[in-house]
């Protein structure tokens, strides 16, 4: 036989021993793992197996014994664990899923002794927590979905109720607590809302209303309406005199000191000509120098009269209206002088000879279907002289004194506060 045949044989005889304990070696490590398999299948299953295993374990210094507290620890638990696989499976599961939320660590150990003790009952305790979760997941889920929607209903309802205005807010949630006196649901809108304008709304509202919400309103935020309706307390006092005043001031002075922004804005002339004659804040009014401001302070006032006022009709509507007089007048009286300007002294004289009779007549100007602007021939013939150039009144003195007038020229004078020579 040839050199390289005999090493060929020796090479196959030794790759099928190589090949032989490779088999033997798979099948001992097999082997080896099916009786660790079952051996921990036992020892988790089976008491007495467990007991051997670990007197063995402990015997060859494997298992070191436990702490006296730990043993302590360990039998609690396991009593534990033998008293709910005793219950029946709801009430186990209750107990455990209240634990859980508890404490997940002991409760995952409970577990594991309990699935050793008895598997299937165990894993039907586990089934039906999880269950539980799982509807309590859904219910969050759905409250918080609710939650959401409400919220957004109280911002749209807060955003509405403050479109309409106070009074137009208050009627609106009048109305709703009439149909469903749900104060507390109200309560929680308004608490969306301004605190400002809430104060302003339980200050004007019905007390029956009012009271209600003042008690559903949460502590803090009634604690920071109260502060804001004491300084709208003191807003309306101090306002409301201010008009007094103003009521009694000539119209030019008050109207150069009530236009001024940097002393009064729109919410301050809404509530002080609110409070004032109706005629007197026309006058006023008629002096500002911005027609434009006066229009602001026309819906200012209206916004008021909606509130409080116990005025007959639309206060606002009606100073509009006296304006539009008091405008016709000032046409009128511009007109008159003009006219006078360019009379001969003897004619104008023979007119004030007229208007300045015992039996005075007077001019009529409407303002609506119950109030009428009334004045005299001769105060709007004095008027319309305040405003003539001086040689027209001077010239108009003269030919009343020597055509024997001296008492009519003593009147006019009088009248137009010149000193009488």
């Amino acid at each position: 036989m040839s050199e390289e045949a005999i090493i060929q044989d020796d090479l196959t005889a030794k790759e099928s021993r190589f090949g032989a304990l490779k088999t033997a070696i798979l099948v001992v490590l097999g082997l080896l793992i099916i009786g660790i398999v079952s051996s921990t299948i036992l020892y988790f299953t089976n008491s007495g197996v467990k007991t051997n295993i670990d007197a063995l374990a402990k015997r060859v210094g494997l298992f070191q014994p436990k702490s006296e507290p730990e043993l302590q620890v360990d039998t609690r638990i396991k009593e534990l664990s033998s008293y709910y696989l005793s219950l029946d499976i709801p009430r186990a599961a209750d107990k455990l899923y209240a634990l859980k939320q508890e404490n997940k660590k002991l409760y995952e150990e409970l577990f594991s002794y309990m699935i050793g003790e008895n598997s299937l009952k165990a894993s039907k305790i586990r089934d039906e927590i999880k269950l539980k979760e799982a509807k309590e997941d859904t219910l969050q889920r759905e409250y918080e979905a609710m939650q959401t929607a409400i919220n957004a209903q109280r911002s749209t309802d807060s955003t509405h109720y403050a479109s309409l205005g106070v009074r137009g807010a208050i009627n609106a949630i009048e109305e709703s607590l009439t149909y469903n006196m749900d104060f507390t649901t109200m309560a929680k809108t308004l608490e969306t809302m301004q605190p400002n304008f809430v104060a302003k709304l339980l200050h004007y509202m019905n007390p029956t209303y009012s009271t209600e919400l003042e008690l559903s309103l949460s502590k803090e935020f009634y604690d920071t309406v109260k502060k804001e309706k004491e300084k709208y307390d003191e807003f309306l006092r101090k306002n409301t005199s201010m008009a007094q005043v103003y009521n009694k001031m000539d119209a030019v002075l008050a109207a150069a000191k009530l236009e001024e922004p940097t002393e009064f804005n729109l919410d301050d002339l809404g509530l002080i000509f609110s409070k004032m004659d109706y005629f007197k804040a026309s006058e006023i009014l008629n002096k500002f120098s911005d027609d434009k401001y006066v229009s602001q302070v026309l819906e200012s006032i209206k916004n008021y009269e909606d509130l409080e006022s116990t005025f007959e009709g639309s206060l606002s509507t009606v100073i509009s209206d006296s304006l539009r007089v008091l405008e016709e007048y000032e046409r009128d009286t511009t007109n008159l002088r003009k006219a006078y300007e360019k009379m001969q002294p003897a004619d104008l004289a023979d007119i004030v000879d007229t208007m300045t009779n015992q039996n005075p007549s007077y001019k009529e100007y409407v303002i609506d279907d119950v109030r009428k602007f009334r004045i005299t021939e001769q105060d709007m013939l004095v008027q319309v002289l305040k405003q003539a150039k001086p040689t027209v009144v001077s010239n108009l003195l003269s030919e009343l004194k020597n055509t024997d007038r001296t008492q009519k020229a003593a009147l006019l004078s009088r009248e137009l506060g010149i000193p009488n020579p």
